[in-house]
């Protein structure tokens, strides 16, 4: 399902590297042919990058958007909820004394005043 947003993305950032380069060569031209001064063209430059460093960060914007709502359909638990959640765990354990053992490690020893020690 993000493959297809990844890909629009980076053809997205492949044609605005290309329209970069395309302005700079055409601004540079100019110059050269005499119909624009090497401040114009200077100035002309800024703008173009200017306006393409407002378009780029409205476009990142929009995909982070997009993908907090793929995220959000797919009810996954985003990093900054499980951190929360693990943080609310910690203080509950802290406070009546239980111990439960890190699933992700071996069984490990725990003490547990819910009954529930080990049980997965």
């Amino acid at each position: 399902m993000l493959k297809p947003l990844k890909k629009s993305l980076l053809t997205g950032l492949g044609l605005v590297s290309m329209a970069k380069d395309k302005v700079s060569e055409a601004v540079d031209d100019l110059a050269k042919k005499g119909d624009i001064s090497a401040e114009q063209g200077e100035k002309l430059l800024k703008q173009v990058q200017a306006k393409f460093d407002e378009e780029e960060a409205r476009a990142s914007q929009w995909v982070r958007e997009q993908v907090e709502k793929v995220v959000s359909k797919m009810d996954l638990v985003t990093n900054k909820k499980h951190d929360e959640l693990a943080a609310r765990v910690a203080a509950l354990e802290a406070k009546c004394g239980c111990q439960h053992p890190d699933p992700t490690e071996d069984k490990a020893e725990s003490s547990c005043c819910c009954g529930d020690a080990g049980a997965e």
